[in-house]
Formats: structure tokens, C-alpha cells, sequence
């Protein structure tokens, strides 16, 4: 399956699968497809995450679009006006035999998620409270 922060590449990565399928005389067959997501820079969401972050790691805050976050590429295409980020702790080498999880991380992950919804509760957040 596909992954794609752009519909229209997942489109075009299906055509380059199928017709490579065409070459060999293979069937290509599409399923279970991922819808594609675009992160929103100016997202209010993640200015909150922003600074929270940096109050609690003293502005160390960096943002990098990656291949997860699938589950926010469901709320987006399904919950119009959908703000999401994708954040999480530390996996190493994810998808391997070797994935593993950074135990310390997940405290740390843990209290991020907690001061981030607590700013964005008492943030007049698009207009109404979240």
C-alpha cells in the first residue's frame, strides 16, 4: 500500500505500479488506499505544540514532514476543517525486525501531549473551544 502526503502522487505512483504490472504481464491490484494528507504550516494546532515544546525543551522545537501520521490523513479527509499534527515518541527503526520504542521518550511524549491540549483548551481555538 502507498503512502503519500500529495493525492495526486499516490495517483501517479499507482499508474507506475500498474503499468509496470502491464510490462510483465501482471495484474496490479490497488487496495486499502491511504489517503493523502498535506501538514498545514500555519496550523494553530502546531503553533500551540510549538510553544509548548519549546517552554519545555527551551526552543528546541523542530518540524519535519515524515511518512507517518496516517491516522491524521483519515480525520482530514473525513472531518471538514480538520486541524491535525502527527507527533509522537521515539521509534528506532520502525517497520524492521529491529523497531524498537525509546522508553525514555514516552514520559516525555506523554507530558508534551498533556500541556498541549491544556493550552489549546484555553485558546479561543478557530473560534470556538476545543
Amino acid at each position: 500500500t502507498n503512502r503519500s502526503a500529495s493525492t495526486d502522487s499516490l495517483a501517479d505512483m499507482e499508474a507506475i505500479e500498474k503499468n509496470i504490472g502491464k510490462l510483465y504481464s501482471a495484474e496490479v491490484i490497488m487496495d486499502d488506499r491511504y489517503p493523502g494528507w498535506n501538514p498545514n504550516p500555519d496550523s494553530p494546532l502546531l503553533k500551540i505544540a510549538e510553544d509548548v515544546y519549546n517552554q519545555m525543551f527551551d526552543g528546541k522545537f523542530k518540524t519535519e514532514v515524515i511518512h507517518a501520521g496516517l491516522e491524521c490523513s483519515y480525520f482530514v479527509q473525513r472531518i471538514k476543517n480538520a486541524d491535525c499534527i502527527s507527533i509522537g515518541p521515539t521509534i528506532l527503526t520502525p517497520h524492521t525486525w529491529n523497531e524498537r520504542l525509546e522508553i525514555p521518550t514516552v514520559p516525555v511524549f506523554y507530558q508534551c501531549v498533556v500541556n498541549i491540549l491544556a493550552k489549546a483548551w484555553k485558546t479561543d481555538y478557530k473560534g470556538y473551544k476545543i
